[in-house]
């Protein structure tokens, strides 16, 4: 909301710059988590009014090196192209092992037909105008981080999707190994501490516990 208001007078004025619906910007701003924009929405919205790319539309792009953007983008301007207007809908190309894998780091949803890379929707879309596919004279520039290539071939803001990553161990209790007391217990009694680290019942009743 900020954004827009610091640099439009009124929604009616942010909507006729970025060609977006009055109404749809609205729903943006007043529920902005039930109101996803689609991918062209999204895209009119960060070229015209300079804010960043919605998440949904935004990849991992962190995960990747410049090399295997380079490797990306060159599948993505060979793949077929499917239309929708001036809309690409679907992506289309020869599967290979590193392609894929680099989607799957970036977290592209694709699947695997017939020897082929297929994407469909907004993700075809958004893919292609990330990777800049009207933009063929611009080349992967390797001084510089993968973010800013893309943020270069695309022409608009493009923020780190996931800057940092928090794992956690997951235990399977199934598996785990049996916890064993030394010297071994039959049976332990709900005395607590009182009965030092064998829960000895005797023990915890020499403290009248």
């Amino acid at each position: 909301n900020s954004i827009i208001t610091m640099k439009f007078n009124s929604i009616k004025e942010a909507s006729a710059v970025s060609n977006v619906r009055e109404d749809r910007i609205k729903q943006f701003l007043q529920d902005p988590f039930n109101n996803k924009p689609t991918a062209e929405e999204a895209f009119k919205l960060s070229l015209n009014l300079g804010v960043p790319l919605h998440p949904a539309y935004t990849f991992f792009w962190s995960n990747i090196s410049t090399f295997e953007l380079e490797k990306l983008r060159e599948w993505v301007l060979r793949a077929e192209r499917g239309l929708k207007g001036e809309l690409i809908t679907k992506l289309m190309g020869d599967i290979d092992s590193e392609t894929k894998r680099i989607l799957e780091k970036i977290c592209v949803p694709h699947k695997v037909r017939d020897g082929k890379i297929i994407i469909e929707g907004d993700d075809a879309y958004s893919l292609s105008l990330s990777l800049g596919v009207y933009s063929l004279l611009f080349k992967i520039n390797h001084s510089v981080s993968v973010l800013e290539n893309v943020k270069i071939l695309s022409g608009i803001t493009i923020r780190d999707k996931a800057p940092t990553f928090i794992g956690a161990r997951v235990g399977r209790p199934e598996a785990a190994k049996r916890r064993e007391m030394k010297p071994p217990v039959h049976v332990l009694f709900p005395v607590g501490l009182s009965g030092g680290s064998q829960r000895n019942l005797m023990e915890a009743y020499a403290k009248k516990v």
